[in-house]
């Protein structure tokens, strides 16, 4: 049959989406040399237990970073209430007495956030997220999202 849409078309070109709003724009945010530096460190040579990264201007670049010593409840206490963040958590936890952990990719954005701030992050995580192999990836709004538990089933599944 004739596809009516390609109708008078060159070959091999689409028509218009109907739909040009649903295309996800990229933000344009850089990520820092710096951060998959120290996500190598995290990661290979357990430098830290998690790390913080932020966007500064154009760059998505590394805040802060908490000791091996940090517990889940340090992790908590440091979370912004009005901002957006982006946090790469070693997780370690027991199934069945053995030692296990997963390397966690924490995008926080909470519902006091600004609009622009929640918009900025989410349009700019697939830029880390590609620099970030290994990772498994949560979104986490409130502090039901971020409790231990909450989090431990949803490492469970994976």
């Amino acid at each position: 049959g004739i596809n009516a849409e390609y109708m008078g078309r060159p070959r091999g070109t689409k028509p218009p989406s109907r739909f040009p709003f649903l295309h996800i724009m990229s933000s344009g945010v850089a990520v820092a040399d710096e951060v998959v530096t120290k996500f190598n460190d995290l990661k290979l040579a357990k430098s830290a237990r998690f790390l913080v990264l932020g966007i500064d201007g154009q760059h998505i670049t590394v805040e802060g970073s908490a000791p091996r010593t940090a517990t889940w409840d340090d992790f908590l206490a440091q979370l912004p209430a009005g901002g957006s963040k982006y946090y790469v958590y070693d997780f370690e936890y027991e199934v069945e007495g053995a030692k296990r952990d997963k390397m966690l990719f924490i995008h926080w954005s909470p519902d006091k956030a600004s609009t622009k701030d929640k918009m900025l992050y989410a349009s700019s995580k697939d830029a880390i997220r590609k620099k970030l192999q290994g990772v498994k990836e949560l979104q986490c709004c409130d502090a039901g999202d971020v409790a231990y538990d909450a989090i431990l089933a949803r490492v469970q599944k994976i």
